[in-house]
C-alpha cells in the first residue's frame, strides 16, 4: 500500500511487517555523480511525452546496459544504468540484481543504504506482483543485511519485531547462530576439546616466494580469470578444477607448493599420507560474497558423493571477505551441527579440514573498497579421483593441467613451469597449528519471537528450505 507517495507498508495478518522510506538515491562518488547526471539529462530530453511502449523499450535498454557494465566489473557506469533503468519500472527481478550488484561492491555507509532500500522495495513490489520466488530472495538478503548490522541503523538488530517477522513470514525455523552471521571482526579461539578432530590452522604455511607465486597467479587481474570466463560469467560460470598426481609434483610450480601443503596436512591430518592424487580449485570474490554450506565432493556429488580425505584453503588476502564457518556435521548424521569454528582470511594462512563435513563461507559484514576481494587457492587431497574433459569449453572439475604453451590458456598456463627455487631446502611450516579457530557457542538457533527464551534445536534433520544461511 502506498501512502502519500512516501511510505509503503506490507501487512502480514494485520501486522505491519515492513515499511520502506522513500529517499533519494545515495551517490557513490562524484564520477558517478557525473555519469549518472549526463545520462539522466540525454535520457530524460528523449523521454518527454515518450508513449509508454518505447519507455519500455528504453529501460530495457538501460537494464541490459547495466547488466554488461556488471560483467565487465565498470561499476560506476553499472550503478548508473540501473538507476535510470528501473526508474518507472516494474521488473522486481532487475531490481533484485541491482540489490545484489550494490551489496557486492558496497564502498561506503551509504551504499548499504542504497542497498537496503533496493531490497525492501523489491520484496514489497515483488509481494504486489505474487513474484514468491523474488520477494523471497529479497527477504533472505534484508534479513542479512540486518542481522549482520549492516543495514542503516548500524549495529545488529537481531531480535527486534521486523527480522522476526520476516523470518515467521519465510517459513523459517532455524538460523545460522548470532555470532556467525554478526560474527566478530577479530579475536582469537578458544580452544575446544575435539576441534583437532574437524579443523587445524597454520599461519605462514608457505615460503614468501611460494605466496608471491600464487598472487601473480590469482590476483584480481590475473589472466586465470579470463581465460575461465570467472568473471564474466557470473553465478553462470561452472566450477572447475584441476587435478595433480602425487607422484609427479616436481613437474609444475603449482605441484611443488602442493607437496609442501601435503607435507603440513600428514601432519595435522595422518590420513593425509594415503592420498594419490590432489584437485585444486580457486575463488576471487567481492567482500559481501558468501560461499553456500555445503560437503565437497567429487564433481559435485555427480554419480554417488564421495569425499576427500581432507580439503584446505591458502589464503592470498587479508581483511576481506568474511570466515570460513566449518561444523561438526556430516552427510549421513541426520541432524544439524552441534558445534562449528569460524577462521578468518589471513595472507599466507592455511586451514585444512575433515574432508566430509559440512562447511562454507559467510559473507563479509561493512564494506571494503570497490576493488578489493577475497582470494583464496584450496587443495583437497583424494585417494583416488576421475579425471574429466570439458565438453563446454570453458572448463569441469578435475580437470588435467594443460600444457604450458597450450594457446587457450596462454594468460596463465606459461606459470606452470617448475621453479627452481621452490625446490631449494627450506623449513616445513611450523610443526603444530599456531593459530586457534573461533569456537562458536552454537551452529544453528530456533526462530524465536524477541525476549522470548531460545527454543530447543530440531533432533532430525529439519527440511532444507526452513533453515534460514542467509546468502
Amino acid at each position: 500500500q502506498v501512502l502519500s507517495g512516501v511510505t509503503m507498508v506490507l501487512l502480514a495478518n494485520g501486522k505491519r511487517v515492513l515499511v520502506i522510506r522513500r529517499k533519494q538515491r545515495h551517490r557513490s562518488t562524484e564520477a558517478h555523480q557525473l555519469l549518472a547526471g549526463k545520462l539522466r539529462s540525454k535520457a530524460r530530453g528523449k523521454a518527454k511525452q515518450t508513449p509508454p511502449a518505447a519507455a519500455s523499450r528504453r529501460s530495457s535498454r538501460l537494464l541490459e546496459e547495466a547488466r554488461a557494465a556488471n560483467k565487465r566489473l565498470d561499476y560506476e557506469a553499472a550503478v548508473a544504468a540501473y538507476e535510470l533503468g528501473l526508474e518507472g519500472s516494474a521488473e522486481v527481478a532487475a531490481r533484485l540484481e541491482f540489490a545484489k550488484m550494490l551489496r557486492c561492491w558496497a564502498a561506503s555507509p551509504a551504499d548499504l543504504e542504497n542497498v537496503e532500500d533496493q531490497l525492501r522495495q523489491t520484496f514489497v513490489e515483488s509481494k504486489q506482483q505474487g513474484d514468491e520466488d523474488t520477494a523471497r530472495q529479497a527477504l533472505e538478503l534484508l534479513v542479512l543485511l540486518i542481522t549482520g548490522g549492516d543495514s542503516m541503523h548500524g549495529e545488529s538488530r537481531e531480535g527486534d519485531q521486523e527480522v522476526w517477522n520476516l523470518l515467521k513470514l519465510g517459513g523459517f525455523k532455524v538460523k545460522l547462530h548470532r555470532d556467525i552471521l554478526c560474527y566478530a571482526h577479530a579475536g582469537s579461539g578458544v580452544p575446544a576439546i575435539g576441534s583437532e578432530a574437524y579443523v587445524r590452522v597454520v599461519d605462514d604455511a608457505l615460503t614468501q616466494p611460494m605466496v608471491a607465486h600464487l598472487e601473480a597467479l590469482f590476483g584480481v587481474d590475473s589472466g586465470f580469470w579470463t581465460d575461465h570466463s570467472y568473471h564474466t560469467a557470473g553465478d553462470a560460470c561452472p566450477y572447475f578444477s584441476y587435478v595433480h598426481d602425487l607422484n609427479r609434483l616436481g613437474e609444475t610450480s603449482l605441484g611443488q607448493i602442493i607437496r609442501r601443503i601435503r607435507r603440513a596436512a600428514i601432519r595435522l591430518f595422518p590420513g593425509v599420507a594415503r592420498a594419490r592424487y590432489a584437485e585444486w580449485w580457486a575463488h576471487c570474490r567481492p567482500h559481501a560474497s558468501g560461499h553456500q554450506l555445503h560437503f565437497d565432493s567429487d564433481d559435485e556429488g555427480r554419480g554417488g558423493l564421495r569425499h576427500p580425505i581432507i580439503s584446505s584453503v591458502v589464503a592470498l588476502t587479508s581483511g576481506v571477505g568474511g570466515p570460513t564457518l566449518v561444523t561438526d556435521q556430516r552427510l549421513a548424521d541426520g541432524k544439524l551441527a552441534s558445534k562449528g569454528w569460524l577462521v578468518h582470511p589471513h595472507r599466507n594462512r592455511l586451514v585444512c579440514f575433515d574432508g566430509s563435513v559440512l562447511h562454507g563461507v559467510i559473507p563479509g559484514r561493512g564494506v571494503r573498497p570497490v576493488k578489493a576481494r577475497r582470494v583464496t587457492w584450496m587443495v583437497a587431497f583424494w585417494e583416488d579421483i576421475k579425471m574429466r574433459t570439458p565438453t563446454d569449453g570453458i572448463g569441469c572439475a578435475a580437470m588435467a593441467l594443460p600444457a604450458q604453451d597450450d594457446p587457450k590458456h596462454a594468460r596463465w598456463a606459461p606459470t606452470l613451469a617448475p621453479v627452481p627455487q621452490f625446490e631449494e631446502e627450506v623449513p616445513d611450516a611450523p610443526e603444530a597449528p599456531n593459530t586457534v579457530p573461533i569456537v562458536l557457542p552454537s551452529v544453528w538457533e530456533t526462530v524465536t519471537a524477541p525476549g522470548a527464551p531460545p527454543g530447543a534445536l530440531p533432533t532430525k534433520l529439519p527440511p532444507y528450505e526452513v533453515c534460514y544461511q542467509g546468502w
